[in-house]
């Protein structure tokens, strides 16, 4: 219950925010081949959907930046990054649906959630320069991180493992 409460809190504040700064959201949709690796290299809070039909992204956010935050896709990974070095967290979103992803790679204090328990047989974490991961699986994950990173388990469960370079 008191979890319910917290969660009702900072959604409502979320929403207080952008009401306030008077900014409508915009979503753009983009359709990229289907990858098993993501690399992203920007200050932005990225959202992974396991889904059946991988490859499509969405921007959320002011439409005014869709134009800074670059995607590329190369064999089997998609990179996301920012042509500016600019904070883009609370003000643009980044929605990616994926498949059988294994190997992640954030940059740049990159943000990543999973918006639902992603279906991955096993998922590579590397963690570098001030990111975080918030990620559930079915599969294995190992997190690869950099000697001073600071790595924060809310529930260490069987399956997760540790590699502190």
């Amino acid at each position: 219950m008191k979890m319910k409460s917290i969660l009702a809190a900072a959604l409502m504040l979320c929403g207080t925010a952008f009401a306030q700064s008077g900014e409508k959201q915009q979503t753009k949709k983009l359709q990229m081949p289907a990858f098993e690796k993501l690399t992203v290299d920007a200050r932005i809070d990225v959202v992974l959907i396991d889904d059946d039909q991988p490859g499509t992204v969405y921007l959320v956010g002011d439409e005014k930046l869709f134009g800074d935050i670059s995607f590329k896709s190369q064999k089997d990974e998609l990179s996301i990054s920012g042509k500016n070095d600019v904070n883009y967290k609370s003000k643009l979103t980044v929605e990616v649906h994926v498949k059988d992803l294994k190997k992640v790679s954030l940059q740049r204090e990159a943000m990543v959630f999973s918006g639902n328990t992603l279906k991955s047989k096993k998922i590579d974490v590397a963690i570098r320069e001030g990111s975080k991961a918030s990620i559930v699986s079915t599969g294995n994950i190992t997190i690869t991180s950099e000697e001073d990173a600071e790595l924060v388990f809310l529930r260490k469960t069987p399956g997760v493992s540790v590699v502190n370079k």
